[in-house]
């Protein structure tokens, strides 16, 4: 189920969440600092969920290098152990850097 990410509870062993998204998940990451989960479908969106809920982060359309990044396809995250800042990837560029509590 590559457009699915299943959310165990491991302290119940039981089934908190399951992220049902339109497109492949690309990657995903849960913050190093507390339970939220960030995800990429190759979109110009960010999926976020934590216990509490679900949201998305819509990338902004202007401010960007568009010749540099194709926002349309972001494939990676990565947390910046030195900063804790989120890093969201396509193939060849770094795209921006998401503070870790939205």
């Amino acid at each position: 189920m590559p457009n699915a990410v299943w959310i165990w509870d491991l302290t119940t062993l039981g089934l908190s969440s399951v992220l049902i998204h339109l497109n492949s998940v690309k990657s995903f990451k849960f913050s190093p600092n507390s339970n939220d989960l960030y995800i990429v479908t190759g979109t110009a969106r960010v999926y976020t969920w934590a216990p509490r809920g679900a949201s998305v982060i819509e990338l902004p359309n202007t401010g960007i290098d568009h010749s540099s990044v194709n926002k349309s396809s972001l494939s990676q995250i990565k947390w910046n152990p030195n900063a804790g800042n989120l890093l969201l990837m396509d193939k060849a560029e770094l795209l921006i850097g998401i503070p870790p509590t939205i």
